[in-house]
């Protein structure tokens, strides 16, 4: 049979490695009446791997064929260069109020996974870029998330209340400014983008 490269790189089929994560947790009750729980995580994202599978036609069976992957040095580069090690913590509480009525609190943290000097370059030489037309991106930065809420747990009926607060911010950036270092005001300054959000819950079940 006679097999040639796919040579349509706009349909290549990615892969890609996220890192290993490393948790811990803890949880203690008192009584009957609270319950604590915390957890702390991290993960590397430098660590992320890209690749692409070599796709394949044969000229005798009319079909295309997967053979081996290959690593994207160039992705994989601007992974090590712009993202970074992210730790995460979460705390929770549940405190029975009544024998039905529970009061929870909650809080989560998210450090940011690119790094402050990251830029968008356009001149990557990898194939996931050869279709690249957007010139905008934007580095979100830390995320804290706070939580409260209400619970009934009857017999037959439940509801559930719960407020979350969301706070997050970015630098937005039209293009990478990094070839105009050397011009009057070449600096291009980030917009800041504030992706603050306000949610409230509520279910209302009955079992029968």
């Amino acid at each position: 049979a006679n097999y040639s490269p796919d040579k349509d790189l706009a349909s290549l089929q990615m892969k890609i490695t996220t890192p290993w994560k490393v948790r811990v947790s803890l949880g203690h009750t008192l009584g009957t009446y609270l319950a604590l729980g915390a957890e702390y995580e991290y993960a590397n994202y430098s660590k992320t791997r890209q690749g692409y599978e070599n796709r394949y036609y044969d000229d005798y069976w009319g079909d295309w064929y997967t053979g081996n992957t290959t690593k994207d040095a160039g992705m994989n580069a601007i992974h090590k260069s712009t993202l970074q090690g992210v730790h995460s913590f979460k705390f929770g509480m549940e405190l029975n109020l009544t024998d039905n009525l529970a009061f929870r609190l909650g809080y989560n943290y998210y450090s940011s996974m690119f790094k402050n000097s990251a830029k968008f370059s356009q001149t990557i030489d990898s194939p996931a870029f050869n279709y690249q037309t957007t010139t905008d991106y934007m580095n979100k930065g830390d995320v804290n998330i706070f939580t409260a809420g209400l619970g009934y747990h009857g017999k037959h009926l439940y509801a559930d209340i719960a407020y979350k607060y969301r706070v997050q911010s970015g630098d937005f950036y039209a293009f990478d400014d990094t070839g105009l270092a050397g011009f009057d005001g070449g600096k291009l300054l980030p917009v800041d983008v504030n992706m603050d959000t306000h949610q409230v819950f509520f279910s209302l079940g009955y079992k029968f």
